[in-house]
């Protein structure tokens, strides 16, 4: 008789929870990641979006702990990185494996070149735009940017910066990205509704 333990294998590549930052470069959870009917629904906007006349390059992922989210945005952002990148080459093989027209469709949009700069942010009880220009200036520094853009970001990342400001910075990262062979920039915000909802908290924090 087959006990139920040699039967059944339970992978363990999910058993905590995932970090959007400290993830990042972690190839044998995407290999590890099954993708689901919703997951390639929503790979499938990201990929209309990867087209030059696409105005529609958001996506927002809504359900409760523990339901995927987090992982899709890893397997998400190895799709985009540069595909000489190992997690890129894992991501396409598990696409391919499960929907190969769309794995197709990703291969097509950036095939050269240095993939989505990835600005990876975890959801904390802090300042939305802080946490933002901090995840900025660390991926700018981390693929070689230039310096004084790296100290621009920093100098911006404190609560009450104008959201203009903000989006001037993230140009000039688009733009000099763009001059080092890169094909856009990747955003991936985990929740901070915490924060922004609570007065009392951005008092405190800010103080």
């Amino acid at each position: 008789m087959t006990t139920l333990d040699r039967a059944i294998h339970i992978g363990t590549a999910y058993t905590r929870s995932i970090n959007l930052t400290r993830d990042a470069d972690a190839p044998d959870l995407i290999r590890a990641y099954v993708p689901t009917s919703r997951a390639a629904l929503a790979l499938d906007r990201m990929a209309d979006g990867l087209s030059a006349g696409a105005y529609q390059r958001s996506l927002a992922l809504i359900g409760p702990y523990g339901s995927g989210k987090s992982v899709f945005g890893l397997f998400a952002a190895a799709v985009l990185s540069e595909p000489r990148a190992e997690q890129r080459r894992a991501a396409i093989a598990v696409l391919e494996a499960a929907a190969p027209d769309l794995a197709a469709r990703f291969c097509t949009a950036h095939p050269n070149g240095r993939g989505f700069l990835r600005v990876a942010i975890n959801g904390i009880p802090d300042s939305l735009i802080r946490q933002l220009m901090l995840g900025l200036a660390l991926a700018v520094e981390q693929v070689g940017l230039p310096g004084p853009l790296v100290d621009d970001i920093l100098s911006a990342a404190q609560p009450g910066t104008p959201m203009d400001h903000v989006l001037h910075l993230f140009g000039r990262v688009q733009r000099a990205w763009a001059h080092a062979g890169g094909s856009g920039v990747l955003i991936e915000i985990g929740t901070f509704l915490e924060y922004e909802s609570d007065p009392l908290q951005r008092r405190t924090t800010t103080s």
